[in-house]
């Protein structure tokens, strides 16, 4: 009696998409003087302005947090030609936006503060992984469907499976409705405005069923 039973492995793949809620970024503040104690005064009362700014534009006090400031000399800059000994306090600070409606007027009044290293926003869903839950599933539902239909054709039908799999891990992509840049936001800050678009999200699964 032969016990190895008969079966089909076919793939399944799904994408589903949802609206970010969430964006994120963060930006550099860094002050140069030849005086150690006047950088870092400088820096804090930069970073105050800002963070009041913020709150302004309703982002939540959590949601805009300053890092620990860096102190560090520096003997090249743009207003020290001489090269004369300078100290330089930097302090990184994240923010996450909320209210989209609010981003364009933020990353203006943040470039007329003069911040650097500031990045193009990341977006983010905060119900992300139920929306990866649904992908899976998706995913599974198409493969039982594609073994079904596979199986029907020489007059069988599919069993309980034997084996899933994921055979790819959950893929993020934005994709956005309007034209965006390629560069930086402090390389062309006269360029068009982000879109939040939407969230691609994409799950891949192999199923083995027993044939019947």
């Amino acid at each position: 009696m032969n016990d190895q039973l008969s079966s089909i492995t076919v793939s399944g793949k799904s994408t589903v998409y949802i609206t970010p809620d969430e964006a994120l970024f963060s930006f550099s503040i860094i002050t140069c003087h030849d005086q150690l104690s006047k950088a870092r005064t400088e820096n804090t009362s930069i970073s105050k302005n800002i963070l009041s700014f913020l709150t302004d534009e309703n982002v939540d006090e959590k949601h805009a947090q300053a890092q620990h400031m860096k102190i560090g000399e520096n003997y090249i800059h743009d207003k020290n030609p001489n090269n004369e000994k300078k100290y330089q306090a930097t302090q990184n600070i994240n923010v996450c936006i909320t209210d989209f409606t609010r981003l364009d007027n933020i990353i203006d009044g943040l470039f007329a503060f003069e911040v650097a290293n500031l990045k193009r926003p990341s977006f983010r869903n905060t119900k992300l992984e139920k929306t990866k839950d649904s992908a899976i599933r998706n995913a599974l539902t198409t493969a039982k469907i594609k073994a079904e239909n596979m199986a029907k054709v020489y007059g069988k039908s599919t069993g309980r499976p034997l084996k899933i799999e994921e055979i790819q891990e959950d893929h993020q992509t934005l994709r956005i409705d309007r034209e965006t840049r390629n560069t930086s936001m402090e390389d062309s800050p006269s360029e068009p405005s982000f879109s939040d678009g939407q969230i691609e999200i994409s799950a891949q699964v192999s199923v083995q069923f027993i044939i019947e």
